[in-house]
Parts: structure tokens; C-alpha cells; sequence
């Protein structure tokens, strides 16, 4: 996967998370953008790996998500759609619309 960039580890961790400063944290455009290159380089991944590779047993380091590489990627979708269930809230903070 593409890099992220240098200090972003340490600008999400859980020091971090109760800051509602703006000037801490990406702008919405820079975290789409780095979304978008993950999300490429998921799905080249995808188009290089075989059947047999995505049925093999996940590395140990990141076992704790999936029993098979397939799983783990699989498992983004769900990843996702928890950080979306957490926009909801910062979008009611905001005062924004409900979408639905």
C-alpha cells in the first residue's frame, strides 16, 4: 500500500482523538485523496493476486482481521462503512443536515 505521509500515524492516535482542533488534522480533500490511492493500489492488488493466493492464511501480524489474505481485504468494506457511521456524528456536530 502507498505510504501515508510522514506524522499521520501520530496525528490519529488516541492522544489525538478527543482534539477538535481543525489545524491538528487533514483537510476533507487530503483525506480523500489519500482514501482514493488506497483504495487504487486495494484493487490493483486485487487484479494481481490469484485464487490461491487470496485463499492463504493471513499474515500473523494482521491475523486478528481475517484467517485468509482474502478475508482482510475483504474486510476493508466493514472498515469503511465504521468510519462512515463515524462521520454521521461529526456531521451532527457541525450542525449539517441529516442525508437520510
Amino acid at each position: 500500500m502507498p505510504a501515508l505521509p510522514d506524522g499521520f500515524a501520530e496525528k490519529h492516535d488516541k492522544e489525538t482523538a478527543t482534539s477538535d482542533d481543525p489545524a491538528a488534522f487533514c483537510t476533507k480533500d487530503e483525506y480523500l485523496t489519500l482514501m482514493a490511492e488506497q483504495r487504487d493500489a486495494t484493487l490493483a492488488l486485487l487484479d494481481r493476486l490469484s485464487d490461491e493466493e487470496l485463499e492463504q492464511a493471513a499474515p500473523e501480524k494482521i491475523l486478528q482481521f481475517g484467517a485468509t489474505v482474502g478475508a482482510v481485504i475483504a474486510g476493508q468494506s466493514a472498515h469503511w462503512m465504521m468510519h462512515a457511521g463515524q462521520w454521521v456524528i461529526v456531521r451532527r456536530q457541525l450542525g449539517k443536515v441529516a442525508m437520510f
